[in-house]
């Protein structure tokens, strides 16, 4: 197959998937709703790094309410070893050389995908103080259904500077940032199988979790909203109805598989 038909067959796929994810939702279509902002910031390119060969992104962050006009880095570890991305967060100018030797720049391991393509960046109020937060969504760059699959980093104010929460979710977008019951949650999503189901065949479903965003922990809070865990089935028709062809067993069963591991990292010194 010839390269470009590839990668137009690649983009056609991934649509139609994140489409079915779309059209499977644990909401009715009409639902009401509350999301909440996300504001999507574009990253910007810094003379002489090396963005062009995609290991590095930076973003400029100057909201409104940011504790000081800020610059978020994305970036390969430096000697090339570890295959997996940093955040840092700098409030100085200067290279982002610079900023990975001084001691001073906050940074956290954050992905394991290792490639900087497909990173998103958004700032939101999500535990509700009076500094801003960031999300960060890298895709992982695979084919079919794994091309879904996301690192989703929740970037907190805490109460000295921040810290950095990760989970693995499938087609995470900003409608996923909703509010329940007053509280800020993330709605992680996960597909599994279940064979045989009740109509003797295999299935594949969606299932969907609350994660509460509260400070700067996450958890997984279904217990506290009644129609969560959703459980739905990956059907060829548009659905948001809690499925009917497992056993109560079978749920609890693909429910545990999906739940989410959250990462805390830790903030890691220069040279770590």
């Amino acid at each position: 197959m010839r390269p470009f038909c590839l990668l137009l067959f690649s983009v056609i796929l991934f649509t139609t998937l994140r489409a079915a994810n779309r059209a499977h939702q644990p909401f009715a279509e009409g639902a009401e709703v509350e999301l909440i902002t996300l504001q999507k910031i574009e990253p910007m390119l810094e003379s002489g790094t090396a963005l062009a060969s995609q290991q590095i992104c930076q973003y400029r962050i100057s909201a409104s309410d940011a504790p000081f006009e800020q610059r978020l880095i994305v970036a390969q570890d430096s000697e090339g070893v570890e295959p997996w991305l940093y955040v840092y967060l700098d409030q100085q100018s200067g290279s982002t050389a610079a900023a990975h030797s001084n001691p001073a720049v906050p940074r956290w391991r954050f992905s394991d995908f290792s490639s900087a393509t497909g990173l998103e960046l958004y700032a939101a109020h999500l535990n509700q103080d009076a500094t801003v937060d960031f999300v960060i969504i890298h895709y992982s760059g695979g084919n079919g259904i794994a091309a879904g699959y996301a690192m989703v980093g929740f970037l907190l104010s805490a109460d000295e500077g921040y810290s950095l929460s990760v989970v693995e979710s499938i087609y995470p977008d900003p409608s996923d940032f909703i509010r329940l019951n007053g509280k800020a949650v993330f709605l992680h999503c996960d597909l599994q199988n279940a064979d045989p189901c009740r109509d003797g065949k295999a299935h594949n479903f969606w299932i969907y979790n609350v994660l509460n965003i509260e400070g700067d922990f996450l958890t997984i809070d279904n217990a506290s909203h009644q129609m969560f865990p959703r459980t739905i089935f990956y059907s060829f028709a548009p659905s948001s109805a809690e499925t009917e062809l497992l056993e109560p067993s079978q749920k609890t069963e693909l429910v545990a598989r999906s739940a989410p591991q959250i990462r805390r990292r830790q903030e890691r010194a220069a040279g770590e």
